[in-house]
């Protein structure tokens, strides 16, 4: 008996290994103690709830609601107003012999008449009396009956330096039409073309020897 006395352990060890215990088994009793079917709809509400403590992937079952219906079709937008006019003063579309292609009931040419087209030699096409001063030209074969066409265009403009081949009355822009290939030398030849003029605002450089 004197043995037992000796070890016989005192109430507050008693009381401190309960606690032990309890602590360790709490987080399983509360889980074994409280259940889905204990807790009422609604009485849970989202300010009882720690933020990030319940993500998505600890959720069951589809978050994702209903379709909604379609919306009703919104108010036409006012109409834009119209564009600029585009910025080429003149055209042309110039068959192979030099006069207007008179296609799409003249369309196809805008500020240009036969009058201002000399057919100065072959491959070489002069333009004058134009009622406009030309700052920049560009020119493109016009292919439509040839599409394997070996023909390149190029087009000088009237900036004081005389254009050659091209009489006095037509000294305001030039195209030349070239017959590449790889059986002979670059020949100058008749061909379509269609041209496009932008004006400068102000008067035509007079042709000379020099210019710019």
């Amino acid at each position: 008996m004197t043995g037992w006395k000796r070890y016989r352990p005192s109430p507050a060890l008693i009381v401190a290994l309960i606690a032990l215990i309890v602590a360790s088994a709490g987080v399983g009793v509360g889980a074994s103690l409280i259940t889905g079917n204990q807790i009422k709809n609604g009485s849970i509400k989202g300010v009882d709830i720690k933020n990030h403590s319940i993500t998505k992937a600890k959720l069951k079952g589809n978050f994702q609601g209903p379709r909604g219906t379609t919306g009703a079709q919104g108010l036409q937008g006012l109409q834009g107003k119209s564009g600029p006019a585009g910025e080429a003063v003149a055209y042309a579309r110039v068959a192979a012999d030099g006069t207007l292609e008179p296609g799409d009931g003249g369309k196809q040419n805008k500020n240009i008449v036969a009058s201002s087209i000399q057919h100065a030699s072959a491959g070489v096409y002069c333009f004058g009396g134009l009622p406009f001063a030309v700052a920049s030209a560009m020119v493109s074969p016009d292919s439509a009956g040839d599409i394997t066409t070996n023909t390149i265009a190029s087009v000088a403009i009237q900036r004081g330096i005389t254009l050659g081949t091209c009489d006095a009355n037509h000294q305001q822009a030039r195209v030349s039409m070239v017959a590449v290939s790889n059986a002979t030398a670059p020949t100058l030849t008749d061909h379509r073309f269609q041209v496009w003029f932008e004006a400068t605002g102000g008067s035509q450089i007079a042709p000379g020897p020099g210019g710019e």
